[in-house]
């Protein structure tokens, strides 16, 4: 009977600690309304420090960071919309900083071969590249975000 209750006990913790799949795919339609409705000015102030990094220490919790991002990866995909990686570089970004995770935000450009100018986002917690980083694509950083929210990083 106390293993029943043991069980039960470590799966209400798992289940606590693992990020709401409606928490998710809320926070892409609010990053999305963001970045549509609202001009640049007003959203990038909230990413950070502007053309900052944070240290590049080992990471918090790798295992949650790629289940975030798997997370957003998945649930884009149950949207009318296509959600780029502006979206999901901003979701992370809005969910870690509500987790209490030092991170960077990347944005880069890059032109192709058809001599088109692409641009990209991605983010970065402590030594994790967390989503969107494709070090295949030779991207130029034109600006960085670095959200600084606890002091022990």
């Amino acid at each position: 009977m106390t293993t029943l209750f043991y069980k039960a006990a470590c799966m209400k913790r798992h289940l606590l600690n693992m990020p709401s799949y409606v928490a998710i795919w809320l926070t892409i339609a609010v990053s999305t309304f963001r970045i549509f409705c609202t001009p640049c000015k007003t959203w990038s102030k909230a990413c950070g420090i502007f053309q900052a990094e944070t240290l590049k220490t080992p990471a918090y919790n790798e295992r949650e960071l790629k289940t975030l991002a798997r997370f957003v990866f998945k649930l884009k995909n149950y949207f009318p919309w296509k959600v780029r990686c502006l979206e999901q570089a901003l979701t992370v970004h809005y969910l870690l900083k509500k987790r209490g995770y030092n991170h960077t935000l990347y944005f880069g450009m890059l032109k192709d071969d058809r001599n088109q100018w692409r641009a990209h986002a991605w983010v970065r917690c402590g030594d994790t590249w967390v989503i969107g980083y494709q070090p295949e694509q030779d991207y130029t950083v034109v600006g960085t975000y670095a959200a600084i929210v606890s002091e022990h990083d």
